[in-house]
């Protein structure tokens, strides 16, 4: 019910209740597409007509989308999923989600783990998607369950991180407080996030009478279509796969790092020095003046952490959307001369 009105179903029309309806907006408006005739029925005969979501049918289409919800803690989460099965084919956190050579990495990987791709991509068209994606802005799907893993996933996490944040525990504009958490959350929230993605595929959804795709778990559904009266509509022979893969998105790149290999290494050397000591963490083993700048490590630029601003008369901060147009991790998708070759210049942002 929408506006104290209810739907053509719940006033108990049918086709042929409704007909006369529509045959006196069509003589009136002749040309007008459906969408415009639902405004139409709705205002002129008070009949809401539900919009219902259609695809052909497994792999025919893949939809995905960014998350900035986290941009304070400078994390930011990115989705890929099978719309038609309500599968989730990637769900990753990263230090970056508008770099196009990580969502091509992603893209090929999930792609080579199942052995096949869809007919058509579905994103946002933003900067990030350039090569991939065909660009849309009725990309619902990944919408609506970045919603459902805001209810159901992320409020524990987001006070554990909040309340680092607010503390003074975790400052983004420091560049070793940042490395270091990114070296140690991300690979946590990640693998939380997997097991939030095999609860998800392999739970069954609550029944929804105005669904028109099929109703079962995402995993059954994708990966048996023919029980659900559907087909498998990948494409299976990929000889450029990795070809695509090397060109486009290299594994070496800078931005599939989690941090510089420089701080990795100095990293996993304390971690691993603080597992084997018996006493105290000797400290001599760190420069007097500092971790970053020193010996150790290079100094490097970080983009400056931008906290939220709060409106007059509100006492909640605004909170940055999946379609911010700015972002601290803007990369270029080819060289400065546009020669297209794939080998961008990444910004000094992207080794952090």
């Amino acid at each position: 019910m929408q506006w104290g009105l209810k739907s053509a179903r719940g006033q108990a029309h049918t086709l042929e209740s409704i007909g006369p309806a529509i045959e006196c907006i069509r003589t009136h408006f002749p040309v007008q597409g459906s969408h415009d005739m639902k405004k139409t029925l709705l205002q002129e005969e008070k009949i809401m007509v539900p919009r219902y979501y259609w695809t052909a049918g497994v792999n025919n289409l893949w939809s995905f989308d960014q998350h900035d919800k986290w941009r304070r803690f400078q994390l930011f989460l990115h989705v890929g999923l099978e719309p038609f099965s309500g599968q989730v084919l990637w769900l990753k956190v990263w230090w970056t989600n508008r770099n196009p050579r990580l969502i091509c990495g992603w893209y090929c990987d999930t792609v080579a783990k199942l052995g096949g791709m869809p007919l058509v991509t579905q994103s946002d068209p933003r900067s990030e998607n350039n090569g991939i994606f065909k660009g849309s802005h009725r990309n619902i799907k990944p919408k609506i369950f970045w919603n459902q893993l805001r209810r159901r996933w992320s409020p524990g996490f987001e006070r554990l991180l909040d309340y680092g944040l607010n503390e003074g525990l975790y400052n983004p504009d420091d560049p070793l407080q940042r490395l270091t958490f990114h070296y140690i959350f991300i690979p946590w929230l990640q693998d939380e996030l997997d097991l939030f993605v095999d609860r998800f595929n392999h739970t069954l959804p609550r029944h929804n009478r105005n669904k028109i795709l099929p109703h079962g778990r995402p995993a059954d559904i994708f990966e048996q279509p023919e029980n659900f009266e559907s087909q498998d509509f990948s494409i299976l022979h990929l000889p450029s796969l990795n070809e695509v893969r090397n060109m486009y998105a290299s594994p070496d790149h800078p931005v599939f790092e989690l941090v510089p290999p420089a701080f990795a290494q100095q990293a996993s050397a304390f971690i691993s020095k603080r597992r084997t000591s018996t006493g105290v963490m000797d400290q001599q083993a760190l420069p007097d003046e500092g971790f970053v700048g020193s010996e150790f490590m290079p100094l490097m630029d970080l983009p400056v952490y931008r906290p939220p601003t709060y409106t007059r008369g509100s006492s909640s901060a605004n909170k940055f959307s999946s379609n911010d147009d700015e972002s601290d991790y803007m990369h270029e998708w080819t060289d400065s001369d546009g020669n297209g070759s794939g080998q961008a210049d990444v910004d000094n942002g992207a080794q952090a």
